[in-house]
């Protein structure tokens, strides 16, 4: 994440530069347009994200072929967590603008903060070639990609032999595998995705995560975890302008099922909270879908119902 806000705030600058000296000038002659241009960038520079957003959003529909706006709008989305917005504005000024460099730079950042370097690696190589960049840009970029590739072969060579048999689960070893696991005997995350899928770069439709949290370590109970997730759920959700969706399944005394989605996130959730001899464990199951079937409900709830202290 470090990297990821050092290299952020380089192409903010980069971009503020260009964008404010646009801002005092008229480029426009449709006077709507630079009234929206100006409340805009005065709310973008008190980080009024959400004001930033409906005036940039007005700006192009009186101008829908102005670059500097899509990038800016592309940001504010970043901003306020909305990474789907973001990255479907950023990719629209791409395709307005293909030999303009700043959106790409944007979109490479959005893509190594989820977790996919390759395709970060991509765009910021697509704005290394670009003929609107800078040549005193040029060192910047390339060591950006560099880090970038440095960083994925580091994680790729780390994560390729997943340790720490900690659990046992009934996943079936010819549709799942073992493919991450960090931390210590006190606190650790272990995930598992399809064969077929490349789960490192977040490209994957079906995920089971699990965690755990030492007893002698860590104050947990399973209500007091729950409650914790569901504050983080309602933050992204505000974040994300989205509507958290989120019940209970039944339950035990020593066991907690729920299931959540956030409206235009394009994801859900079933989830495990349970006590062990150990301490308390966390389970996920995901999938890249706005809700679950009865049956998909049903499949989920056995393999994490499965999962077992070893």
């Amino acid at each position: 994440m470090k990297k990821f806000l050092i290299s952020f705030v380089i192409t903010l600058i980069l971009f503020c530069t260009a964008f404010f000296a646009f801002a005092n000038t008229a480029r426009s002659s449709t006077e709507d347009f630079k009234i929206y241009m100006a409340q805009a960038s005065k709310a973008f520079v008190i980080k009024d994200y959400t004001t930033a957003i409906a005036n940039f959003e007005k700006a192009i529909t009186v101008n829908p072929n102005n670059y500097e706006a899509y990038c800016a709008l592309g940001m504010s989305y970043g901003y306020v967590g909305n990474i789907k917005k973001a990255e479907e504005t950023l990719i629209t000024a791409t395709r307005k603008f293909p030999n303009e460099w700043i959106a790409y730079t944007f979109l490479g950042d959005i893509k190594h903060q989820t977790k996919q370097t390759p395709a970060a690696v991509d765009f910021y190589k697509k704005a290394l070639n670009t003929p609107t960049l800078p040549a005193d840009k040029r060192a910047g970029i390339q060591k950006i990609i560099q880090e970038y590739i440095n960083e994925q072969n580091a994680y790729e060579a780390k994560s390729s032999t997943p340790t720490g048999d900690k659990i046992k689960i009934n996943l079936n070893n010819n549709i799942w595998k073992k493919v991450y696991f960090k931390g210590t005997e006190k606190q650790w995350m272990m995930e598992y995705g399809l064969k077929n899928e490349d789960v490192l770069n977040y490209k994957w439709t079906k995920l089971v995560t699990v965690n755990f949290y030492d007893k002698n370590t860590y104050n947990f109970t399973i209500d007091k975890l729950y409650n914790s997730f569901y504050a983080l759920l309602t933050k992204s959700a505000h974040e994300q302008n989205g509507v958290l969706k989120i019940h209970k399944l039944p339950s035990s005394v020593d066991e907690l099922y729920f299931e959540w989605s956030i409206t235009g996130r394009g994801e859900s959730e079933i989830c495990r909270i349970f006590k062990g001899s150990k301490g308390i464990y966390f389970g996920h199951y995901a999938h890249k879908k706005d809700f679950f079937t009865s049956i998909e409900k049903t499949d989920a709830i056995n393999i994490l119902k499965s999962i077992r202290e070893l």
